[in-house]
């Protein structure tokens, strides 16, 4: 016989019989005492999100995010963790759990973050703005950018230690998930400037709010089927899909929403307003783009993100391009829209 569980921390309601209830007992963070500022504070914003989700999931305090206390093992099991780690190069960030097989219940969360993320972000945003002309008040921007990537990526990695997979189908719906790997989303200010404030949403999504929900939620005195397939019903009524890896990774695949590092609803035409970007950035970079005192080789280091500032967006319109839509069923869900092609205009517009 074959049994499958949400991977999930133990969690219900003190008094299940009210729509709002602390937990029996929260479930707890500790962040890395070693993490500096700005970005220790940046990681807390964000790790602390994820209470909102709990709270539309009908809880109050349910998660919780401290600092790790000067005598306790970041590799305890009784301690969820949020570890800040040293690399020489660039590298992944990790969201990794124990979890007891019998159950399905995650035993502990262990996040790992690679300091030289912040340091990518800042060489994207220093390569797009040529900030060092204009003053610290546009180098402060920046850093607010980062500091937003930041927190998101915290959100990201600890969603994973949660039991929740990545959604390469959000961004389509309006960023509409931490789950998704973002892409900066640039723009242009009144005076045809770059403008990067927009560049990371802010907050839980859409889609994570309703993953927490359905994995989450205390179906006590409920009938637990029909209220989690009110939470898929509300899923589509919303326009929120659920992609991921094995459907998104590959460059060649078929899907037209399931993209890495992307924006937008419309990939072709989000193709064409990042190319705008990637140009004026282009046209602006210069000397301006590094501090006074900076080395000049660290211009050709800068000069690589920016030129292939269009790269993800490329694949995703590419997808379109004989792309199937589809969606993941289960034997009895009921309607589904089934394998849909393409339309023909839309793949016309992204051979355009």
């Amino acid at each position: 016989m074959l049994v499958r569980y949400i991977p999930r921390h133990r969690l219900s309601k003190k008094d299940p019989n009210l729509p709002i209830s602390e937990p029996v007992e929260p479930i707890i963070y500790y962040l890395d005492p070693g993490v500096p500022e700005p970005v220790k504070t940046a990681l807390l914003e964000g790790a602390k999100w994820w209470d909102e989700a709990f709270a539309q999931a009908g809880y109050k305090n349910a998660f919780i995010v401290k600092v790790l206390p000067d005598n306790a093992d970041p590799m305890d099991i009784r301690y969820n963790v949020i570890q800040w780690v040293h690399r020489a190069t660039r590298g992944w960030s990790y969201g990794s759990s124990v979890i007891d097989p019998r159950t399905g219940e995650i035993l502990k969360g262990h996040v790992t973050l690679g300091s030289l993320r912040v340091r990518q972000d800042i060489l994207i945003a220093e390569a797009l703005a040529a900030p060092y002309l204009q003053g610290n008040e546009v180098a402060k921007t920046l850093q607010a950018m980062a500091l937003n990537r930041i927190r998101q990526l915290s959100a990201h990695e600890i969603g994973h230690t949660l039991g929740i997979a990545h959604n390469f189908s959000a961004s389509v719906a309006n960023r509409a998930s931490v789950m998704d790997y973002p892409h900066p989303l640039v723009g242009f200010n009144d005076k045809g400037e770059l403008d990067v404030s927009r560049g990371y949403a802010n907050g839980m999504g859409q889609w994570d709010t309703q993953v927490i929900k359905y994995g989450y939620s205390d179906f006590r005195n409920l009938d637990e089927s029909a209220e989690l397939a009110a939470i898929l019903a509300d899923n589509q009524a919303k326009g929120l899909e659920f992609i991921s890896d094995s459907d998104a990774r590959a460059q060649g695949g078929a899907h037209p929403t399931a993209h890495l590092w992307d924006n937008g609803s419309s990939p072709s035409e989000e193709l064409l307003r990042v190319l705008k970007v990637r140009q004026q950035a282009l046209t602006n970079f210069g000397i301006n783009n590094i501090k006074v005192g900076t080395s000049l080789s660290q211009l050709e280091e800068m000069l690589v993100p920016l030129y292939l500032f269009h790269r993800y967006q490329v694949e995703s319109a590419v997808k379109l391009i004989a792309g199937v839509d589809y969606e993941y069923e289960v034997r009895g869900e009921g309607a589904v829209k089934g394998a849909q092609v393409v339309a023909k205009q839309t793949q016309q517009q992204a051979l355009a």
